[in-house]
């Protein structure tokens, strides 16, 4: 049998069930920031994980692109179809503007309708530049 936590077997069989990884204490996300009501989300550009955004620093960055390490602050999802609310001191980098953001909550789409629409915007956007090469970690380039 292997090392490690056991939490109970099928008495069938006698197969251990496995443990549960725990949510991680904090998360990095990079995205859009789409403000739909009282509530702040982002949709992970790499996971499409949507994340609620609480905290001091959120407000003047709404329909922005932002970075950011979060301390999570709940786990399961929101009434705004958020899987985690984490919260955010500052953003480690802010970026331009999202127009698909402003436009959608302008018509009246749903949030998870608006969230699905820029991560995919942003996912092309970071594609573009990388495969253009202009994507670069080194100063003055």
């Amino acid at each position: 049998m292997s090392a490690g936590l056991l939490l109970g077997s099928d008495s069938d069989n006698g197969v251990p069930y496995p443990a549960q990884q725990p949510e991680p204490d904090f998360v990095q996300f990079a995205g859009c920031l789409v403000r739909k009501g009282q509530a702040y989300l982002v949709a992970d550009v790499k996971t499409n994980r949507v994340f609620e955004i609480r905290g001091a620093a959120v407000k003047p960055y709404a329909g922005r692109q932002v970075q950011a390490i979060a301390a999570v602050v709940m786990h399961g999802e929101t009434s705004n179809f958020a899987t985690l609310v984490v919260s955010v001191d500052k953003f480690d980098t802010v970026g331009a503007k999202c127009v698909v953001a402003a436009a959608g909550a302008a018509t009246g789409l749903s949030v998870k309708a608006i969230v699905v629409i820029v991560a995919a915007a942003a996912a092309g956007t970071i594609g573009g530049l990388a495969a253009a090469g202009k994507l670069s970690s080194k100063k003055g380039h």
